[in-house]
């Protein structure tokens, strides 16, 4: 089962300016059954398997985002912004037989040979925030220089005892040139 979640929030400021609030969560449960025959005479041996396991996520962002055009010549777009990511967590468990089935091919717990095995975890939490920009200015349609700056904060980046960099930065730039709109005017 998946549960998924979304509203998103958006406001025109100006004319040029917009406001964007975003947030979802997903949920998900899985159940898994798994019967195995036996490879012996008669199928003999066999296992057989009950899993489950839940978890859920959820992000939250915010973008500021203007376009403008100065003169004839120059348009501009520039978004500013931030998010947070949460892994919330979750269960994990498991039954399995052991040692073969009593009886072949008849699948439930109380058929093992052995004591079932059983298993049981958390799953772990994460958070990763972040702020970034990016956006390009455009000149007479024919050059585009595009950049980007990302700054994220990991909670899986550090260690038990809080040590560690748990941050990282990752700029990037382009430039672009359409040729034919070079030819436009000769």
């Amino acid at each position: 089962d998946n549960l998924r979640a979304n509203i998103d929030m958006n406001a025109t400021l100006t004319p040029w300016l917009n406001f964007l609030v975003r947030g979802n969560i997903n949920s998900t449960v899985t159940n898994t059954e798994r019967k195995n025959w036996g490879t012996g005479t008669g199928y003999t041996g066999g296992s057989y398997s009950l899993a489950q396991s839940n978890s859920k996520n959820a992000r939250v962002q915010a973008l500021l985002t203007g376009n403008k055009s100065f003169g004839s010549d120059f348009e501009a777009s520039l978004t500013v912004g931030g998010e947070t990511n949460r892994n919330l967590g979750g269960l994990s468990s498991s039954t399995e037989t052991a040692g073969g089935l009593r009886v072949p091919l008849k699948f439930y717990m109380g058929n093992s040979i052995e004591r079932v095995n059983n298993t049981t975890r958390l799953l772990g939490r994460s958070r990763l925030d972040a702020i970034y920009s990016y956006g390009d200015v455009t000149w007479r349609n024919m050059l585009t220089l595009n950049f980007s700056a990302r700054n994220d904060w990991s909670s899986t980046l550090t260690y038990p005892d809080g040590s560690g960099s748990h941050t990282y930065f990752y700029p990037s730039a382009g430039l672009s040139w359409v040729f034919t709109e070079s030819l436009a005017n000769v």
